[in-house]
């Protein structure tokens, strides 16, 4: 009889291992898109966007939408777009990335509570990403690379950190906002990044001829500028959003202020977490602000798009493991699952709920900055290493 309960129990463990999770919603994903490949996907304008580029056409075209991305984007997707199952694939690479990421920041929990944190860490981070991942956005590839990245800096591995940064940013022009984050807030990571942001500015010259890839780069130019300005006609689900719901209606020119005065307090955030808290508190913080930023101030912000959010909340589950904090892990996850049934919350699209969540999580961020309280100190109470040192790890 003990020799079956220990077996059962076993075996229960086995079943509710986040790893088994995460590879039950990548197979799901995967039959969804393989099934039905044409259904709820986005995918085919980045397909559309690698054959005109290897074709040597214009992968941009006219008005707000489209393909809204720097023309590494397309030359990255070719495994993608010509590969069978390109686009199963595509979705196994960006849940596994993010599946990466979230397990990355299991070491802000101790020890002894990561596995239990890992679960709840796997519950807090999937909800908000499963309409992404459905739809193969590149948000989802975003929130996994700007989270691969923020971890890597917080373990001092700047070449790594710089690899995910420029990656990124080939993949999806909002990566700009962490690298500034990361310049201002971890120097070390300079050099390399520079030397990264360097080969993917020399990268599409290998693909193509260099006077149709300075011509599409200018188009990308305008493409970018038109997007970040579509107009009263489509409302996104940013602070604006929000505030007109609420009956503040905010200018084009003063919506334009507010993001840039919210750009410098988002770095400035971020250099003073990094100098203030123990860089495993530190780490949580700055992917929430970066999160909190691209989703609250991006003029393009949909409500698929607050993915960004998901190793945030996953960071904090880690991160209530410290101090005994039940009360934060359970807000996380119910944060999480009202992201992801924004919808049905609402009774139809909305462009308040998520915003509003998403402030009370930079919020609750910004208070953990400036609190004195140094519980569930990463360091033990021991001073904090230089950033300029060598290359640590996290134990």
């Amino acid at each position: 009889m003990k020799d079956d309960e220990v077996g059962w129990r076993r075996l229960r463990s086995t079943l509710l291992h986040p790893w088994v999770t995460w590879t039950v919603l990548t197979a799901a994903i995967a039959t969804f898109v393989a099934v039905w490949p044409e259904g709820h996907t986005v995918t085919p304008n980045y397909r559309d966007a690698c054959f005109r580029w290897f074709a040597g056409e214009d992968i941009y075209g006219d008005g707000p939408h489209g393909f809204l991305y720097f023309p590494h984007a397309a030359i990255l997707f070719a495994p993608f777009a010509y590969l069978p199952f390109g686009d199963v694939l595509w979705r196994v690479v960006g849940i596994g990335g993010l599946a990466l990421a979230v397990q990355r920041f299991t070491k802000i929990a101790p020890p002894a509570d990561r596995g239990m944190a890992f679960r709840w860490m796997t519950v807090a981070a999937i909800p908000p990403a499963l309409a992404s991942a459905r739809n193969g956005q590149m948000n989802l590839v975003l929130a996994g690379f700007m989270a691969l990245a923020v971890a890597s800096l917080a373990e001092r591995r700047w070449k790594w950190a710089a690899f995910w940064l420029s990656l990124g940013l080939a993949m999806k022009p909002l990566m700009a906002i962490p690298i500034a984050a990361a310049v201002v807030g971890y120097r070390p990571v300079f050099k390399p990044l520079a030397a990264g942001l360097l080969l993917v500015v020399a990268a599409p010259f290998a693909t193509q001829a260099p006077a149709f890839v300075a011509w599409q780069h200018v188009r990308c130019y305008e493409k970018l500028l038109l997007a970040a300005n579509p107009g009263s006609g489509n409302p996104a689900s940013d602070l604006f959003g929000l505030l007109s719901f609420a009956g503040f209606d905010a200018s084009a020119v003063a919506q334009t202020a507010i993001r840039a005065a919210a750009g410098i307090a988002l770095l400035i955030l971020c250099y003073v977490a990094v100098r203030r808290k123990p860089r495993r508190t530190a780490s949580a913080l700055v992917l929430t602000f970066l999160a909190c930023y691209l989703t609250l101030f991006n003029p393009r912000a949909e409500n698929n798009g607050y993915v960004v959010l998901a190793p945030a909340l996953a960071a904090w589950a880690a991160w209530s493991y410290r101090g005994r904090r039940p009360l934060v892990r359970w807000a996380a996850v119910l944060v999480a699952f009202a992201i992801a049934g924004s919808y049905e919350l609402t009774r139809g699209h909305n462009f308040w709920l998520n915003p509003l969540l998403a402030s009370m999580l930079l919020s609750f961020a910004v208070a953990r900055v400036f609190s004195r309280s140094t519980q569930g100190s990463a360091w033990g109470g021991l001073p904090r290493p230089s950033l300029a040192g060598t290359r640590g790890k996290i134990a």
